[in-house]
């Protein structure tokens, strides 16, 4: 089976517990029940997470190299995908 991909969190602080009542409830109520559902969204997001990882990379490396032109090309492209990332776009 390999190495694990989860482990045991420790939600007791405020905001992981309120992000954690939030899925839950948005799950709950858009029905997500069954483990491929959930799985499917967590690829989603593993996909977008590693898309910006690696804009913002680029981003840092930019800033670092001041390349005003290609500094706010990148810093719409993050924009644009966080905007994605939260469904407001």
């Amino acid at each position: 089976m390999g190495a694990k991909h989860y482990a045991a969190r420790d939600i007791t602080s405020d905001e992981l517990m309120q992000r954690y009542m939030d899925h839950v409830d948005a799950m709950t109520g858009e029905g997500l029940h069954s483990k491929s559902d959930i799985a499917a969204e967590l690829a989603y997001r593993d996909a977008l997470i590693n898309e910006l990882s690696e804009k913002l990379a680029k981003y840092v490396a930019l800033v670092e190299g001041d390349s005003s032109e290609d500094f706010l090309y990148e810093f719409r492209d993050i924009k644009s995908l966080l905007l994605k990332a939260r469904g407001e776009q």
